[in-house]
C-alpha cells in the first residue's frame, strides 16, 4: 500500500532511531502521519480481530498521541479509519473501506462482475483527493488516496473483459500518477518511481495525450528528486514523442515547454528557445474541444518561459513573464504552482538588482509554502535565500529568516 511500503523498506537501524526519537523523555518527536496509521493498525489488530474500544491497546495508543499534542480532530479521524477496517486483519484488502473491500474481493473472484459503478467510485475518491492539494498536508492526502491505490492495483491485475477495461485503465493510471506526485511531495521517492511505472503500465492502451500527461509529470518529479537533468530530459523527450502523435495541442504545448526548460537548465539556449516557440505555437492554436482542456494554460506557459530565461541568464525578459504568470495563477488549486513561480520571480528581481523586493516576494512565497507544504516551492525558496547571502546583515534578510524559521522550520 502507498506509504506503507516505504516504511517496510526502511532499514532496521533507521526504524530503531525513529522509535528512539518518539520515546525520548525530553524533546520527544510525535510520530508522523504514516507511522500513526501503521501504529494504530498494529495496536488494533489482535489475531483476526480489530479491537478499538475503551481499555484496548489501541485506545491507550490514542491517549499517548493526545499526550504528544495530536489534535482531537486527527485522533477522531484515525479512530474512524481503523474502526472501518474489515474485521479480519489478515485480509488482502485490509486497507480498503468495508464496502469497497467487499466489491473489490467479489471482482477479484469473478472479473466479469466489475461494474461501472465501482470504477466510478474509485475515480470520484481520487478526484476528491486531488481537489484538496494545496489546502491539506500531503501526508494526509497520501493516506486518503491509499484505498484507491490499493483497489486500482488489485483490479488492473485481473484484466476485466470488454469496454470497462479502458475505463478502469484510465482511472488506475490517473490514481497512480497522482499517488506518484503525492509520494514525491512527502519525499517517498522510491514509492513515487514505482507509482509512475504503474501509471505508465496501466495507461498503455490509453490515448497518447494521456500517456504524455503521465510522462510530463514524471519528468518534473525525476528532475527534482534526482537533480539529474539528463534523466529528466530523457523522460521529457518521451513526453514530446507521445504528445506529438496525439490530438491534443495543449499536451503538445506542455511537453515542448518542459523540454525547453530541460534544455535551458543545460544552457542549450538555441534548443530552449526553439522549444518555447513550439509551445507557444501549440498554445495559441488550441481549440475548445482539446481533450486536455484546462490541464495547461497560458499562465503556466509564461511561468515555464520565465524559468527558462532565468536559467539562460535573461533576467530582464524573465521578470515580466513570471509576473504575468503569478497574476494569472489565482485559483486556490494553483497555490503550489503560484508559490514556485513567485519564488522564481523573487530570484529574477534579485538578479535584476532589487534584493529588498526579492525578499518581500519571498515572504508571500513562504506563506504559500506553509499552506501547501510542497517540496519544490521550498527548494526554490532555499535557492533564492542562498543568493541573498551578500545582504545577510540587512534587516530585510533578518526579517525573512525569522519568517522562514517561524513558519516553515518550526511549524
Amino acid at each position: 500500500m502507498l506509504s506503507v511500503s516505504a516504511v517496510a523498506q526502511t532499514a532496521l537501524a533507521s526504524l530503531v532511531r525513529t522509535i528512539a526519537r518518539w520515546e525520548r523523555e525530553e524533546k520527544s518527536i510525535v510520530p508522523g502521519e504514516r507511522y500513526r496509521f501503521l501504529l494504530g493498525y498494529v495496536y488494533a489488530c489482535h489475531g483476526d480481530d480489530v479491537l478499538t474500544g475503551p481499555g484496548s491497546d489501541f485506545d491507550e495508543l490514542m491517549s499517548a498521541f493526545a499526550g504528544y499534542g495530536v489534535s482531537d480532530e486527527r485522533i477522531s479521524e484515525l479512530r474512524d479509519q481503523i474502526a472501518s477496517m474489515p474485521s479480519r486483519c489478515q485480509s488482502t484488502s485490509i486497507f480498503l473501506p468495508p464496502g469497497l473491500a467487499r466489491d473489490v474481493s467479489r471482482t477479484l473472484a469473478a472479473p466479469e462482475t466489475l461494474s461501472d459503478e465501482l470504477v466510478a467510485r474509485i475515480h470520484q475518491s481520487v478526484l476528491e483527493v486531488n481537489s484538496r492539494i494545496g489546502d491539506v498536508p500531503f501526508t494526509r492526502l497520501q493516506l486518503a488516496l491509499a484505498p484507491a491505490v490499493e483497489a486500482s492495483r488489485l483490479l488492473v491485475a485481473v484484466k476485466p473483459p470488454g469496454p470497462i477495461r479502458t475505463r478502469l485503465a484510465r482511472t488506475a493510471a490517473n490514481t497512480f500518477m497522482i499517488a506518484a506526485r503525492i509520494a514525491f511531495e512527502v519525499r517517498d521517492d522510491d514509492v513515487s518511481t514505482e507509482m509512475y511505472a504503474r501509471a505508465l503500465g496501466a495507461g498503455r492502451s490509453l490515448p497518447l495525450w494521456e500517456q504524455a500527461a503521465i510522462r510530463t509529470s514524471q519528468a518534473l518529479v525525476t528532475l527534482y528528486s534526482t537533480r539529474d537533468v539528463s534523466a529528466a530530459r530523457a523522460v521529457a523527450d518521451l513526453a514530446v514523442r507521445d504528445a506529438g502523435r496525439s490530438d491534443s495541442r495543449i499536451m503538445r504545448s506542455r511537453a515542448h515547454a518542459l523540454q525547453a526548460e530541460m534544455a535551458a537548465r543545460s544552457r542549450r539556449e538555441k534548443h530552449a528557445l526553439a522549444g518555447l516557440n513550439l509551445a507557444w505555437c501549440e498554445a495559441q492554436a488550441t481549440a475548445d474541444a482539446d481533450p486536455a482542456a484546462g490541464r495547461f494554460t497560458i499562465g503556466y506557459l509564461e511561468g515555464f518561459e520565465g524559468a527558462c530565461n532565468l536559467h539562460l541568464g535573461r533576467t530582464t525578459e524573465a521578470e515580466p513573464q513570471l509576473l504575468r504568470s503569478v497574476t494569472s495563477l489565482d485559483h486556490p488549486r494553483q497555490i503550489v504552482q503560484r508559490a514556485i513561480v513567485t519564488a522564481d520571480l523573487a530570484l529574477a528581481r534579485l538578479r535584476n538588482g532589487a534584493p529588498d523586493s526579492a525578499a518581500e516576494l519571498l515572504h508571500d512565497c513562504v506563506n504559500m509554502a506553509a499552506t501547501a507544504r510542497a517540496r519544490v516551492s521550498c527548494l526554490r525558496i532555499a535557492q533564492t535565500r542562498r543568493e541573498l547571502r551578500p545582504w545577510r546583515t540587512e534587516p530585510f534578510v533578518a526579517d525573512l529568516d525569522d519568517h522562514i524559521n517561524e513558519t516553515l522550520l518550526n511549524a
